[in-house]
């Protein structure tokens, strides 16, 4: 018994969509790594530097007045970059996961 025209049409269509959308979760998936790969490599060097940075400071400090002034330079300077940090790897984060998100679901529809 021979299947009809129009199915196989829609099955074809139906596998093209799939490995689209498996096509584009694999290459988000590759961008999502990728750029928090590079985000932690950023804050690693950043953070070696601040530290290195910070206690030669403290270290060519006379008194304890300027002591007390450079750590507050300090880590005023680490917290707003590693918050300034944090924030755009968090949003770099929401948009991986509403891209996978997306996809995903994509995905799914597709094989229903």
């Amino acid at each position: 018994m021979r299947r009809p025209l129009f199915s196989l049409d829609l099955e074809s269509s139906r596998s093209r969509h799939e490995a689209s959308s498996l096509s584009r979760l694999h290459s988000s998936s590759i961008n999502c790594r990728s750029a928090l790969q590079s985000f932690f490599s950023l804050w690693h060097l950043m953070s070696n530097f601040l530290s290195r940075s910070c206690f030669s400071a403290m270290a060519r400090s006379a008194s304890s007045l300027d002591l007390e002034s450079s750590w507050s330079r300090c880590e005023f300077f680490f917290f707003y970059w590693s918050s300034s940090i944090t924030s755009a790897c968090r949003s770099e984060l929401q948009s991986c996961s509403s891209l996978w998100h997306l996809t995903s679901v994509g995905c799914s529809n597709s094989r229903a």
